[in-house]
């Protein structure tokens, strides 16, 4: 047995653990999913069953060496392996697809954006204009100075016009354009990647019913997402705030930030940067505490958090996930009465 099958099903078998807790928490007694059928499915939730946490998809354990069927259960990278990511969930073949590649490649390419435009020494791929001739290649940026690396083989003849001229000493123009992904489609990006983290870490306990599924219509564009920017906190965090910090004060913030590091090499330039992403916590009013990020406090977003960290994913019972919250805004509601007194 390959070391990759041994490792789908060791996370096949958590998860379906981790449901299954869930699954009775919530006194479920068989799951119903209707999934590209024509009538619903019953399924017993005895912990042989994993769903998708993108789609929902169910997949029983015996498929898991079956991958020749049109989708089944890969190994997912998160962040993705081009960000310094590492397998560490399931996701169906066709979500690991169809929702990776292209969200993927825009959140990397913003990162390397920003990183060309706030560092002194970086590289990025760019459109060069040679006496109104294009071709592709590379701005490199070395303190103030800007220098430019084109790609012969994106066009040959413009190549060729700008060496035989600056070789006879003669002036040509050079102008470049640079192209930024989208902010919205970025922060999406990494709304989805927060997710994916969140459901390693509990599970089916966030990706639920509620909170979770509301997340999973804003990922395929059925849905706003109820704080600004996608929740992605666009600040500098510093690597002590890196994983769980659960908002506490004020009680109208109340909510999880998951800040992740994200660290790929590009042009030999280490790209790193820590995104706190705004998620919401497992309270009756959750998802609707997230609209209060949109509102000015003060000159700064100033709040109180308790910082966790989980030895063990994912969490199997229902209870200690929700302690975390809840014993996090007792203790605060405490230090504020004997403050009080």
């Amino acid at each position: 047995m390959s070391n990759t099958l041994l490792k789908r099903q060791r996370l096949f078998d958590a998860y379906s653990a981790n449901l299954k807790n869930y699954l009775d928490t919530i006194d479920y007694k068989f799951m119903v999913i209707v999934k590209d059928q024509k009538d619903p499915i019953q399924i017993d939730p005895s912990g042989n069953v994993y769903l998708c946490p993108l789609c929902f998809q169910y997949f029983f354990k015996e498929q898991l060496e079956q991958t020749d069927l049109p989708n089944y259960l890969t190994l997912e990278h998160n962040p993705p392996k081009s960000m310094g990511g590492t397998a560490g969930i399931l996701t169906c073949k066709t979500c690991n697809n169809n929702n990776g590649s292209e969200s993927d490649k825009l959140v990397r390419d913003l990162l390397v954006t920003e990183s060309f435009l706030y560092s002194d020494e970086s590289t990025i791929s760019a459109k060069f204009l040679i006496d109104g001739q294009s071709i592709k290649g590379r701005l490199k940026k070395i303190g103030n100075s800007k220098g430019i690396v084109p790609n012969p083989k994106s066009n040959p003849k413009a190549y060729e016009y700008a060496v035989v001229n600056l070789k006879a000493g003669k002036k040509i123009k050079i102008d470049h354009e640079l192209t930024a992904p989208e902010w919205s489609k970025y922060s999406l990006g990494m709304l989805k990647i927060a997710y994916l983290k969140a459901f390693e870490l509990f599970g089916y306990h966030f990706a639920d019913l509620d909170h979770g599924a509301k997340i999973r219509d804003v990922l395929h564009g059925k849905a706003d997402y109820s704080a600004p920017n996608n929740g992605i906190m666009d600040f500098f965090a510093p690597d002590d705030f890196i994983g769980i910090n659960i908002v506490t004060r004020p009680a109208e913030l109340r909510a999880m930030i998951i800040t992740l590091p994200i660290s790929f090499e590009h042009d030999e330039n280490i790209i790193r940067k820590n995104v706190p992403i705004i998620l919401p916590a497992p309270i009756k009013d959750g998802w609707e505490l997230l609209r209060n990020y949109a509102r000015p406090h003060g000159a700064q977003l100033n709040f109180r958090s308790a910082k966790y960290s989980i030895e063990t994913a994912p969490i199997i019972d229902s209870r200690a996930y929700h302690s975390m919250f809840f014993e996090s805004f007792r203790d605060d509601e405490q230090d504020d009465k004997e403050l009080a007194d």
